[in-house]
């Protein structure tokens, strides 16, 4: 309902609850329900007060997140009273919905295709609307990623003509690109069950028992390229290379290489990097590009992980260009849409996700680089540790 001056009588709880069902259903790791997305620039064009406005955006942020606050649970474990969970969630939710609160005052045709792009340079602009893109228009890479723009803004507009357009250009696309991206062969991606042991105080023998599973599997592998997790080894040294040197010997014998995700301590307090461990038919080091705020990444402290953006987003390997995203820049478009202007023809989606199990935080992840992987028609290879 509307009143003489056009703008909706509804109060601002109507937009909240609609909010939070198109971010809970858009984001719970099914990739077709991305589709949903589009009716988010429909509920802000119904919006016709800054507070209506407002309750529509928090709350759509805050039905994307939600998994957060029971993620965030078991990750800090009893260090973190429930309250700061929650205080936790709710300023991811305020910092995520703030470049559309205030663009509020512009015309949504432009203020929508802004908010978006302010999101994608943001490190703090997870489960971004874009990612849409990827199911809508499959294989189209950037002139998908452009129209998407367009059609965010285009919908606030004319939303009958534009979903219109829309739903023939995608039908036009699926037709065209039906499936996935097949992975190359002679990559391999290992999923693990080590929970804890690559990111927490463990005992050595633990440590010992998933070095020697790791290697077993790779031994074991007829891969080229054999991929692990993310930091499923704690605290990589020279003592690790020496202790790993049969068998990188024999991977390098038959021309194989090992990938594994591992932490590396740097001198100061609670310092260190997230990386990948090229080993075998080839040697080499990959960092982490953009870590988790507060979680791994805390500028006010300088302990964890340091964030650095514009850090090498690709590798050659075995005659590809191989991306990595490592877990937390899986559900951001910057690190993504930054490896793909180097033009890789594999990503790898490494994720240490046993902080997450009983959530549908690893699916989301899964959701998020699969739409990417098919904007790009990019194939992907995965490696998740529970």
């Amino acid at each position: 309902m509307r009143n003489q001056s056009g703008r909706s009588n509804l109060h601002p709880a109507i937009f909240a609850v609609a909010g939070a069902l198109i971010g809970a259903t858009a984001w719970s790791g099914h990739l077709y329900l991305l589709f949903v997305l589009l009716m988010l620039p429909l509920l802000l064009r119904a919006a016709g007060t800054p507070s209506q406005l407002a309750a529509a955006i928090l709350a759509y942020n805050a039905g994307a997140t939600w998994p957060l606050v029971p993620g965030a649970h078991v990750f800090f474990g009893r260090a973190f009273h429930p309250f700061d969970t929650l205080l936790l969630w709710a300023v991811a939710v305020i910092v995520l919905s703030l470049p559309w609160i205030l663009i509020g005052r512009i015309r949504l045709g432009f203020g929508i295709p802004l908010a978006l792009a302010i999101g994608l340079i943001l490190p703090t602009g997870i489960e971004s609307p874009l990612t849409v893109a990827g199911v809508l228009f499959p294989a189209t890479a950037w002139f998908g990623l452009a129209l998407t723009f367009i059609v965010f803004g285009m919908i606030a507009e004319k939303p009958r003509l534009t979903l219109a357009v829309t739903f023939v250009v995608a039908l036009i696309c699926h037709i065209a690109t039906p499936g996935t991206p097949a992975i190359p062969a002679g990559w391999s991606g290992v999923d693990t069950s080590f929970g804890g042991s690559g990111m927490l105080a463990v005992s050595p023998l633990n440590l010992y028992e998933t070095a020697v599973s790791i290697q077993s599997r790779a031994l074991a592998s007829s891969a080229t390229s054999t991929v692990f997790p993310e930091s499923v080894v704690h605290s990589w040294n020279e003592s690790t290379d020496m202790f790993w040197e049969p068998t990188f010997a024999e991977l390098r014998k038959q021309g194989r290489t090992i990938i594994v995700g591992a932490t590396v301590t740097r001198p100061g307090r609670n310092r260190y990097k997230n990386v990948l461990m090229l080993r075998g038919a080839h040697t080499a080091t990959f960092e982490q590009r953009v870590p988790v705020p507060y979680a791994m990444w805390n500028p006010l402290t300088g302990e964890g992980v340091d964030i650095h953006p514009n850090g090498p987003a690709v590798f050659d390997l075995n005659g590809e260009r191989v991306a990595p995203l490592i877990c937390y820049e899986q559900f951001l478009g910057g690190p993504v849409l930054l490896s793909m202007l180097r033009r890789p023809t594999v990503l790898l989606a490494v994720a240490n996700d046993y902080w997450a199990t009983g959530t549908t935080i690893p699916a989301i992840q899964s959701e998020s680089i699969d739409a990417w992987s098919r904007l790009f028609w990019v194939p992907t290879v995965k490696a998740v540790n529970q």
